[in-house]
């Protein structure tokens, strides 16, 4: 038998019901929050962009680097000009096939044709691995090839004429580019970095608000479910308060009788119509936000039915006086089933 009354435990339960909410609400409001990036991109700096001449580079072609750049005499044969020797290699496995076939009838083309393929055919991958490996360094290398040729006479002499008929062009671009930053460093940037660090102050406070709040509530409920013990863990969730409050407020059930009928198969399959009202309680408590968010950023004292509410309810729970705070969930409308303790600011 409950120390409590049917009365008391109705209140409690709708307590629960109550601090629930908010604190589901409140956690999905803190994961939002947090989540937030400031919506407007920075301003974009100015580049100066100057007008470069066109002028041809000229790098030494493959053979040549590869011919001066040889670790050995053989490498040095390898990569004359035009690849003399690797023509060669290309075409002879033609010309021993034609031989081996005109000399097939006799045992030297049967020993011709044993014996020279597998040397061919080691020559002609050897020299391709050599081939194949200088073609990769000489790839990297072409930027310092490049680099060498900028620096070199020819280049040099050949981008001062191309860029004499730029140089007026270049000075207006010049002009631009810096009236453009100037106007980037003393006006946008600086206004920039003020929005931002408003909006970062104003979100840093709905967060420091919201989870002040949050603790509150719930160490409230942890006090409410430790002091007097009627509603146990399993039936703690959001969606069964809902359900047992409303049971109890409109029935001469006490809080044994609506756990009872809750554990009853059909009552059971009824919580999942209970979850349209509990949707609406998440997004009435999520709206409230909205006038606490705009007094925040206003500087203005907050003030909320909604944390009014909350706030009579944690000290009803701090003094035990379950009667007076269920008075006050009373006077909330029950036609959504606890949806409408949003705030009216």
């Amino acid at each position: 038998m409950s120390k409590y009354s049917k009365e008391e435990q109705t209140n409690i339960t709708g307590m629960a019901a109550e601090l629930q909410a908010a604190i589901n609400a409140e956690k999905e409001e803190l994961g939002r929050l947090e989540s937030l990036k400031y919506p407007t991109p920075p301003p974009n700096e100015p580049v100066l962009s100057l007008i470069e001449p066109q002028v041809p580079v000229k790098i030494k072609p493959f053979g040549d680097w590869a011919r001066e750049n040889a670790d050995n005499k053989l490498e040095q044969v390898l990569f004359k000009k035009k690849f003399l020797l690797a023509n060669i290699l290309t075409v002879s496995p033609i010309a021993v096939v034609i031989l081996t076939f005109a000399l097939i009838q006799t045992e030297i083309g049967y020993y011709i044709g044993f014996l020279f393929y597998p040397c061919l055919l080691i020559s002609i991958l050897m020299n391709t691995i050599v081939i194949h490996g200088k073609k990769v360094k000489y790839q990297k290398s072409k930027d310092e090839l490049v680099e060498e040729y900028k620096q070199g006479e020819e280049y040099q002499n050949a981008f001062a004429e191309a860029s004499k008929p730029l140089e007026p062009q270049n000075e207006a671009i010049k002009t631009q580019y810096l009236s453009e930053k100037e106007k980037y460093d003393n006006e946008l940037l600086p206004e920039y970095q003020k929005s931002l660090m408003v909006w970062k102050d104003n979100n840093d406070n709905k967060i420091a608000f919201v989870k002040t709040d949050l603790n509150k509530n719930v160490e409230a409920l942890d006090t409410l479910y430790k002091t007097t013990q009627i509603i146990p863990s399993t039936y703690r969730t959001l969606d069964r308060l809902v359900w047992l409050y409303e049971d109890m407020s409109t029935s001469e059930h006490d809080i044994e009788r609506s756990i009872d009928l809750l554990n009853n198969k059909e009552i059971k399959e009824e919580l999942v119509h209970i979850q349209d009202h509990v949707d609406d309680m998440r997004r009435d408590l999520r709206d409230g936000f909205v006038g606490i968010y705009d007094a925040i950023q206003q500087g203005n004292e907050i003030q909320s039915d909604m944390l009014s509410n909350l706030e009579s309810i944690r000290s009803g729970i701090r003094a035990g006086n379950y009667m007076e705070a269920g008075s006050l969930i009373q006077n909330h409308k029950r036609n959504k089933m606890l949806a409408d303790i949003q705030s009216k600011m």
